[in-house]
């Protein structure tokens, strides 16, 4: 092959990495698209899941040994998720190992953000450094690996240079028009997905978020400078093009998901739903999972994507507070949230719904006032799916600026944040080495306690759930014939099950 491309599991131990309180096997689909990309110019590119083939019981030595049978000319890590940082590093020392004269370069989200002190301290790891989007800065740097070119031309990259020192070479080149990246494939991953991790992610756009919410990494004041982009504004892929991704991805599994920005363009949104019915998509697809924010779609464009296949959509509510909706930058308010739960129900989409805690200025006034809304939605139909701690990182308003909003750091270095990748489940959710920060009013140990005080309350309202889910039924049926009872409530049963293990 020329180009092997991992997917790193949190950390290299294959036992130890499967207790992991993250989910370490879904890829991100920047690599998925810089596979595709590499292909249609003619390279030969495999993807390695190594914590997916660790389910499956593959051992580290099987896999290790499987890669001493190939003969890359350019090794990619992805390191998109934090959870991955202590599993990226140790697959470029094993790999290093096995490849001492292939070049290795690491790139995602947190390979850019922690870039520069990645690269002083794993200098022997690694040629270089990717930074942001990389399907034309890959294409560059394997023709001027294949041509024995000066790799100095190359945008988008750190590296050390002949100095011994790092060197920046700029923001990355990219794609104006992102139907120029082909839709990915899933035989370009290795081992093969089957049930229950056979789904497939779309993504729909790039670019900067419209809105500004302090704890995004994708905001569009902290966009170009936290991720180190030249891309300015939101870019939609056309509804021709996420309708051949959907077609290709249906040829493998029966579950899709959107979980990306296209919500900040509604037009697009329902120009999308639109297309996907003239396909008749949704008879082919057993379970089809949106992300919008609250309030920025309306009943039309609901009823759009139910009829289009769509059956459940993720809301991040984060707060019952208004206060703390203001201070965060979120651009809703109560009565918006609740307007999106009820345009969900009556187009027949469940609605789940996110929740944070740790939040900046957050008292436990403010934590009652979340109950509140979260019993509030429940009665509407709504499915408490999750409750996570806030996490800061670099590039974060509320990180870079945490002494305004009353906030103390906890972790900061990149190698601080390889606790995300060694913190292991345990019987009692109880996990502070993984809480980045503490506010004004609330401690480590408060943020874990309210965190599972949060849990504990949904769980006491199993019942009320599942008889107000119960009433929305017939609603569901009548976009989703497909489906019946059973199915229906045995997802439900499943998430409130999963809430109470479930941390990030």
């Amino acid at each position: 092959m020329d180009i092997l491309l991992i997917h790193p599991p949190t950390i290299l131990d294959a036992e130890q990495s499967k207790k992991s309180i993250m989910s370490s096997i879904m890829i991100g689909y920047g690599m998925l698209s810089i596979g595709a990309f590499l292909e249609k110019e003619g390279f030969n590119v495999e993807i390695f899941n190594i914590p997916y083939a660790y389910s499956l019981g593959f051992t580290e030595d099987n896999i290790f040994n499987i890669f001493k049978s190939y003969n890359p000319k350019l090794i990619g890590i992805e390191l998109n998720w934090i959870q991955f940082s202590k599993g990226a590093i140790e697959c470029a020392e094993k790999l290093k190992e096995i490849f001492p004269n292939t070049p290795i370069v690491l790139g995602g989200v947190n390979a850019t953000i922690f870039a520069s002190e990645i690269l002083e301290n794993y200098r022997k790891l690694f040629n270089a450094i990717f930074i942001g989007e990389s399907e034309l800065t890959f294409l560059d740097y394997i023709n001027s690996i294949e041509k024995n070119r000066d790799l100095s031309e190359v945008r988008g990259i750190l590296r050390i240079d002949e100095n011994d020192r790092i060197r920046d070479q700029g923001p990355a080149k990219i794609l104006k028009n992102i139907d120029d990246i082909p839709p990915y494939k899933l035989n370009i991953v290795k081992p093969r997905l089957i049930p229950p991790y056979d789904i497939g992610m779309i993504n729909t756009c790039r670019g900067p978020c419209i809105h500004n919410c302090y704890y995004c990494i994708g905001n569009k004041n902290t966009y170009s400078s936290s991720l180190k982009s030249n891309r300015t504004n939101l870019a939609v892929h056309s509804p021709k093009w996420i309708i051949s991704q959907i077609q290709i991805l249906l040829k493998d599994v029966k579950k899709l998901s959107i979980q990306d920005y296209i919500y900040c363009r509604p037009k697009n949104v329902l120009e999308i739903a639109k297309a996907m019915q003239k396909e008749n998509l949704d008879e082919k697809v057993e379970y089809f999972n949106f992300a919008a924010l609250p309030g920025s779609l309306n009943q039309e464009i609901f009823t759009a994507l139910s009829r289009a296949g769509v059956d459940n959509v993720d809301f991040g509510i984060e707060t019952g507070s208004e206060k703390i909706l203001k201070i965060m930058k979120r651009p809703y308010t109560i009565p918006i949230v609740i307007d999106s739960i009820k345009h969900s129900v009556k187009s027949g989409i469940l609605p789940k719904t996110y929740w944070l805690v740790g939040l900046p200025s957050e008292t436990e006034d403010d934590i009652e006032k979340t109950k509140e809304l979260i019993v509030k939605t429940i009665k509407l139909g709504a499915l408490p799916k999750w409750i996570t701690p806030l996490c800061l990182f670099p590039g974060l308003e509320l990180f870079e600026n945490a002494e305004k909003y009353g906030i103390k750091l906890k972790l900061k270095k990149f190698q601080d944040f390889f606790t995300f990748s060694t913190t292991q489940r345990n019987i009692d959710s109880w996990y502070p080495s993984v809480i980045t920060h503490e506010t004004e009013n609330f401690t480590v140990r408060d943020i874990l306690k309210k965190s599972l005080e949060l849990k504990k309350f949904i769980s006491s309202k199993t019942n009320p759930i599942l008889t107000y889910q119960m009433k929305n039924l017939e609603n569901y049926f009548k976009f989703h014939p497909k489906f019946d009872e059973n199915i229906l409530m045995n997802r439900i049963k499943m998430v409130l099950d999963l809430l109470k293990y479930t941390f990030f």
